[in-house]
């Protein structure tokens, strides 16, 4: 965060922290019900709600317009623009609602599955909940107030989702607990959300409106939906070519890998969107904020990803159960794949938050090409060969949208390439250390995995404290001077030393120890 703006990096580095400290209860929550659910539910069951939720997610990249976006982003916004946006994305809610239920049957002949069918019409209805909840949810994010969204998001977890979700697995209703969960979940959220944040339904004459809000919009959903296209086309080919039960395990394994990190990510990125958007006429220091958030982003999540390379027989034990072993090897993939798919976010929101949509459309029909032969043609190889495949994906759609922003902002190519090497040196520490303990002191389950997670913990402290460059350590110490809405300036003799050596010795100077 840059140091000139202390105002709004202090907001944003709040926001991202009330966000996180959410985002971390939400996944401990999400693994913990995981961990039960998957010991009563058979992986055909998870197969045949992935098989429904294709669908219905395809759509719903469609079924608001990208109205909340569009919110966001615009820099002089009316009580007419909420109130258009409101009645926009509500009628959308209801027509893709009704044509859920009625096309529906096509998931019969593409992925050969009666059960299919219902389960799409049930979750067609979340197309008008989560349409009515859209305006007011990104007004509460355009007005920073995360800390009201993250208590939303943890109530609607536990009691629209968690609850009913449990309670009909207990029952014996396995799938339809699951549909209950994501319906719960969504009627909570829209409750809540109301409450905190009303918007008026009153209907806007003024068709100008409507088109400033469509105009933006329009390329936000048609990104978006080249984005789930690309991200969920490895799901399609395994449900339509091999089945609800490797469909199962494949979907298992990457939510085991992307859960933790994708709370962290998405924590960050609702954060810094508006954050980005704000200054997003000064790309100095637009361009700053981008390479520490980056910086941060590849060196805290690649130990965490890389990790489960080795320990992921391990993790699947644990969460999901002896009958799911298939799922480690995909899991070890999805480790490596992690990383790179969620540091597309950051370059994502850069292009987002200052309007650049048209190149990011052709980097995604590219890479939407590329990936869909390459899994056509390896649709039957199994789900190992198709989870690498997706890896090779991710790698290439970071890097060409990280090239775009470099070139927007001017950023010079050391520093371009610099967060990269930071992420693959910090996560090979704990990546060497457990496949070292591993190999070299066989344990049980349990001892096992408690000896990684001690590695992992002891890789962190390295990381964190004393990382030997400077570059990690500034951005450290910008971010936790913004924090704590701080003009801070590290002297040039401290630059090069561990954050903890930084921090004591600028302490020391200004006299506070």
């Amino acid at each position: 965060m840059n140091p000139a703006h202390p105002n709004l990096a202090r907001k944003t580095l709040r926001g991202i922290g009330v966000s996180y400290g959410s985002a971390v209860l939400t996944g401990v929550m999400q693994i913990a019900t995981t961990s039960v659910v998957a010991r009563m539910v058979a992986p055909h069951e998870f197969g045949v709600l992935a098989m429904a939720q294709l669908g219905v997610k395809l759509a719903s990249y469609f079924s608001q317009f990208g109205i909340g976006s569009a919110l966001i982003q615009k820099r002089d916004l009316s009580e007419s623009d909420a109130a258009a946006a409101h009645v926009l994305a509500v009628a959308a809610g209801i027509f893709f609602t009704v044509a859920g239920v009625f096309l529906a049957p096509l998931g019969r002949g593409i992925f050969h599955s009666d059960e299919v069918v219902w389960v799409i019409r049930a979750l067609a209805v979340t197309f008008l909940l989560s349409g009515s909840a859209a305006a007011p949810l990104n007004l509460l994010r355009r007005h920073l107030r995360f800390g009201v969204i993250s208590a939303i998001e943890l109530t609607a977890y536990a009691v629209g989702y968690a609850a009913p979700c449990l309670l009909l697995v207990l029952l014996g209703h396995g799938l339809w607990g699951l549909v209950a969960g994501n319906l719960g979940s969504a009627l909570v959220q829209l409750c809540l959300y109301h409450w905190a944040e009303p918007v008026s339904w009153k209907w806007v004459k003024d068709r100008t409106v409507y088109r400033g809000l469509l105009a933006y919009g329009s390329k936000i959903s048609a990104t978006g939906f080249l984005e789930y296209i690309t991200s969920s086309m490895d799901s399609f080919f395994i449900g339509r070519y091999l089945g609800p039960k490797p469909l199962g395990l494949y979907t298992r394994a990457a939510n085991l890998a992307t859960t933790p990190l994708y709370m962290i990510t998405s924590a960050v990125s609702r954060v810094l969107f508006p954050a980005f958007s704000r200054v997003q006429q000064d790309t100095v220091k637009l361009a700053q904020s981008y390479r520490d958030s980056l910086t941060l982003l590849f060196v805290l999540i690649a130990p965490l990803g890389l990790s489960l390379v080795p320990a992921a027989p391990q993790v699947v034990r644990l969460l999901l159960g002896p009958r799911w072993a298939a799922a480690a090897l995909p899991l070890a993939v999805f480790g490596v794949t992690v990383p790179f798919n969620m540091a597309q976010v950051l370059p994502g929101i850069v292009l987002d938050a200052t309007g650049t949509l048209t190149r990011k459309l052709h980097v995604r029909f590219a890479t939407l090409a590329g990936a869909g032969a390459l899994l056509y043609l390896n649709r039957n190889a199994g789900i190992v060969v198709i989870a690498e495949l997706m890896l090779a994906t991710s790698v290439v759609t970071f890097l060409a949208y990280h090239y775009l922003v470099v070139r927007q902002l001017r950023i010079s190519w050391s520093a371009a390439v610099a967060p990269m090497l930071f992420g693959a040196c910090t996560g090979a520490i704990p990546l060497i250390s457990i496949t070292w303990l591993n190999r070299a002191f066989p344990l049980s389950f349990l001892p096992a995995l408690a000896a990684d997670a001690v590695v992992l913990m002891l890789s962190y402290v390295l990381i964190i404290a004393f990382s030997p460059f400077p570059v990690v350590n500034n951005a450290l110490s910008r971010m936790l001077a913004a924090a704590r809405g701080e003009d801070r300036r590290i002297p040039a003799d401290h630059r090069s030393r561990c954050l903890a050596w930084q921090l004591f010795a600028s302490a020391r100077a200004e006299g506070r120890c």
